[in-house]
């Protein structure tokens, strides 16, 4: 597992420094844009790391996918489709 996680921290690495901080967002304003992490926990519970993992982040647009599954996990595929 580390040497797959430590294979894709190599390659986003190289993609990471075309893009830019999204500086009109505050939170992003002061963000480094070299720190780039990756970790991943197994189902037995043992955590795996590339890169900066320990870097704290803001999560931004992505918490919109934890919270569409955690509704969708409450309350199922079927009810959370008929609003969206």
């Amino acid at each position: 597992m580390n040497d797959r996680l430590f294979s894709v921290h190599s390659r986003a690495s190289a993609r990471a420094s075309s893009g830019r901080v999204a500086d009109y967002i505050p939170a992003l304003s002061g963000a480094d844009p070299s720190a780039l992490g990756i970790a991943a926990t197994d189902a037995e519970g043992a955590t795996f790391r590339a890169g900066a993992s320990d870097a704290r982040f803001t999560m931004q647009s992505i918490s919109k996918v934890f919270a569409l599954a955690y509704v969708m996990a409450e309350r199922g595929e079927e009810a959370v489709f008929s609003r969206v």
